[in-house]
């Protein structure tokens, strides 16, 4: 794990990310007006981020301009302040918490909250050793060497958790917080280069996660859901859909 002195990482915004996406395309900002059927001082304005209306049928004009995929158009939604993420359900007591997650055994569940596993049962902690007790999920990714002897991909999943850390950034309830998180990592060598991509993730892209198993020696296949219940928590529950077993043990032998 390299450390590197820089700046301060920014946090983003609707003027930075318009800009990067108008710069990928090639354009001038007469050409993005033109594509997006907006007047060259809106996008001006924009990029400058002075205080400018983006009504919602202007957004979409420029979404639909811009970006290539869903994550990065509910991510421009954000940051002009159209947030599409819902609450969920509303589970907020620990105990309740508790009990859910016990009673998805044996397969692995967690609370997070502001990026830290606020709670986890046995199986989620024994799949991912370190994780419940770090101070955040990106500082564990990032930091313990026991991430990226689990998680196979572990590349992929950083990238995951760095795009989708940008995005929790626009939400103004937990902004606060997630720029704490950013600041625990921000002079990993690997977090800043996956956080200077300015790739965006709303969710993680792929569900299938590969996680190696040390004390088995075997490589399971977890497929995992995030389900948001408040501002900054989330449930995650995940179900076993293959194994590539050495030993032949069960899954349960496993976790």
């Amino acid at each position: 794990m390299q450390e590197v002195e820089g700046m301060a990482l920014e946090l983003p915004t609707l003027a930075a990310f318009v800009r990067r996406l108008r710069i990928r395309r090639g354009w001038t900002q007469r050409q993005l007006a033109i594509e997006a059927h907006l007047g060259l001082g809106t996008i001006r304005k924009i990029e400058q981020d002075a205080p400018v209306s983006i009504g919602d049928r202007a957004l979409t004009a420029l979404a639909q301009a811009l970006c290539d995929n869903t994550h990065e158009r509910v991510h421009l939604r954000a940051l002009a302040g159209k947030s599409e993420t819902s609450t969920g359900l509303g589970v907020t007591a620990a105990g309740l918490v508790g009990r859910v997650l016990a009673a998805f055994e044996p397969s692995p569940a967690a609370w997070l909250y502001n990026w830290r596993v606020d709670q986890a049962n046995d199986t989620y902690r024994r799949l991912f050793p370190g994780l419940a007790e770090a101070e955040n999920l990106p500082l564990w990714v990032f930091r313990d060497p026991r991430a990226r002897l689990v998680l196979r991909d572990w590349h992929r999943e950083a990238d995951a958790v760095a795009g989708m850390l940008r995005h929790t950034a626009t939400d103004p309830h937990v902004r606060t917080a997630t720029a704490g998180v950013i600041k625990s990592v921000e002079t990993v060598h690997e977090f800043r280069r996956a956080w200077e991509s300015e790739v965006v993730y709303i969710h993680r892209p792929c569900a299938r996660r590969r996680i190696w198993v040390p004390r088995s020696e075997q490589l399971i296949h977890l497929e995992e859901t995030l389900i948001p219940v408040t501002a900054g928590g989330l449930l995650t529950l995940g179900v076993v859909r293959e194994q590539a077993a050495r030993s032949g043990r069960s899954y349960q032998e496993i976790a």
